[in-house]
């Protein structure tokens, strides 16, 4: 019998899309750390804001169906998110030139979709199938990938 799972303890906590924070608080900085930034590095006259969500360019996913259904009747049908915004919010790290290319709208690749295994056998028997059918795998744990690890290195593999 399969065991119910809490999401809560799945899902990790939402970030901005583009980058850092909760996308509930405004992002903002008190005056004296604008005024220490002005100063020290400088600052755009006007921040860029980053392109709509909608509109961040992703190629369409390589995944078939079938593939599609194979890793929902390992996880479960909620567990495999292929939608847009899954895609993107796992598209890349959050270091200084991911958070570049993802606040254009042009992140370096995106997954094709995004697996949420909830127990060990779970994991080990998504990792035998992408390794049947040659599918490439990127683990993303918090997402902060800040030194590339996150990064879409497909070799031969879809």
């Amino acid at each position: 019998m399969a065991e119910a799972v809490d999401r809560s303890e799945i899902d990790p906590p939402t970030m901005r899309w583009w980058g850092w924070g909760d996308p509930d608080h405004a992002p903002g900085l008190p005056a004296h750390a604008l005024d220490f930034l002005s100063e020290i590095v400088g600052t755009a006259p006007r921040p860029r804001p980053a392109v709509a969500l909608a509109h961040v360019r992703l190629a369409p996913s390589a995944l078939g169906e079938s593939q599609l259904q194979s890793l929902r009747a390992i996880v479960g049908e909620e567990s495999v998110r292929d939608g847009h915004s899954e895609r993107v919010a796992h598209a890349a790290g959050k270091g200084y030139l991911d958070l570049v290319r993802l606040r254009a709208g042009e992140p370096d690749g995106a997954p094709d979709a995004v697996v949420l295994p909830s127990s060990h056998e779970q994991v080990r028997a998504v990792l035998d199938l992408c390794a049947r059918t040659s599918l490439a795998v990127v683990p993303f744990g918090g997402g902060t990938s800040v030194v590339g690890g996150v990064a879409p290195l497909r070799g031969a593999h879809r």
